[in-house]
């Protein structure tokens, strides 16, 4: 039996389909009956005819990763757990949540596969949460972590995360790591990176200055399948393509045949927009996208190899366009 947390964000809810089309028995843990139908939208989306076999593969937990109890009971029986829950946020008033969710729900996932000797873990990480380089230069899974003060709160919590599971390694958990770029696909409802595709389906005119790795969710899921036994004990970037935000906010915006945004954000732009937005979030009780952090790190320029797994896999990973042209048409169906 395999379990699954996190299964009604964007990268649970396609491994959750990936895993139903291999025939594999699979338990995915949610908060509440509400999840099913964002992970449904996804079903429905991807494989119209075969929807409701797939879906009715599916045996459905309630609980919750911070909840030890619940989480005991949800992954009795399992011998193969793929974590992907977590909480991206880069506003102030999440901070706290997101230690919790990311760090100290790891924690109790890693604890808990421990617990019942589960025989293969799969945790999705982020890029954020590999070391940086000073020269440009692309950035692999040598990467160093450094504290800086540049590191978000996410990427920290990440990172966190990280070494929860290399601990569980330690204590003799097999585990495998993925650390995606930033993630473009289809989700209920502009969840996580798919704000995206919500900002420039709005008619939004600008730009930021940097760049960074994309990836198809899709390749995400595929590699934590099929990343198993020879890859134990190792961590992977998963990076298709590095562009600029404009490139892809380009793309976005031709996906939904609206113009594309033409202004640059400078950073005394950025720097004056997230001030005005923590003003209004201040008066108005509100939690704006725009922040002091999302702000700094769209004006920086990463970018990634994926040499090592495009290697292990044997294949290329899939640039971005496809996904990029299938997302607009779910977000247009669905809104």
């Amino acid at each position: 039996m395999v379990f699954v947390t996190g299964g009604s964000g964007l990268v649970g809810s396609h491994l959750l389909l990936a895993l139903c089309r291999t025939g594999k028995s699979v338990k995915a843990l949610i908060r509440d009956g509400a999840a099913k139908l964002d992970i449904k939208a996804i079903f429905n989306f991807w494989e119209p005819e075969h929807a409701d076999i797939y879906f009715g593969r599916i045996s459905w937990v309630i609980g919750d990763i911070l909840e030890i109890d619940s989480l005991e009971e949800a992954m009795l029986g399992c011998n193969e757990v793929y974590h992907t829950a977590a909480l991206v946020s880069f506003h102030p008033l999440d901070h706290r949540q997101m230690e919790k969710v990311n760090a100290e729900g790891t924690a109790n996932v890693v604890n808990m596969a421990l617990h019942y000797a589960v025989e293969h873990f799969c945790f999705v990480s982020s890029v954020a949460a590999i070391g940086r380089t000073k020269n440009g230069q692309q950035i692999n899974e040598s990467g160093e972590w450094k504290t800086s003060p540049l590191n978000s709160k996410y990427a920290i919590t990440k990172y966190t995360a990280e070494c929860e599971v290399w601990r569980g390694m330690e204590e003799g958990l097999n585990v495998v790591v993925l650390n995606p770029g930033l993630v473009l696909g289809p989700v209920r409802n502009y969840r996580s990176s798919a704000s995206i595709f919500g900002k420039i389906k709005n008619g939004f005119s600008f730009y930021p200055e940097g760049g960074t790795g994309f990836v198809d969710v899709r390749d995400v899921a595929d590699a934590m399948i099929n990343l198993r036994d020879e890859s134990w004990g190792n961590r992977f970037i998963l990076v298709s393509e590095n562009i600029s935000y404009r490139e892809v906010f380009s793309r976005i915006a031709r996906g939904f045949k609206l113009k594309e945004p033409h202004i640059e954000a400078k950073s005394w732009i950025l720097k004056l927009g997230w001030r005005l937005f923590a003003l209004k979030d201040l008066v108005f009780r509100t939690k704006s996208g725009i922040t002091k952090e999302s702000a700094r790190n769209a004006g920086f320029t990463y970018y990634y190899s994926s040499e090592k797994v495009e290697k292990v896999l044997g294949r290329k990973l899939r640039t971005t366009e496809h996904i990029i042209e299938e997302s607009c048409r779910f977000f247009t169906d669905q809104h």
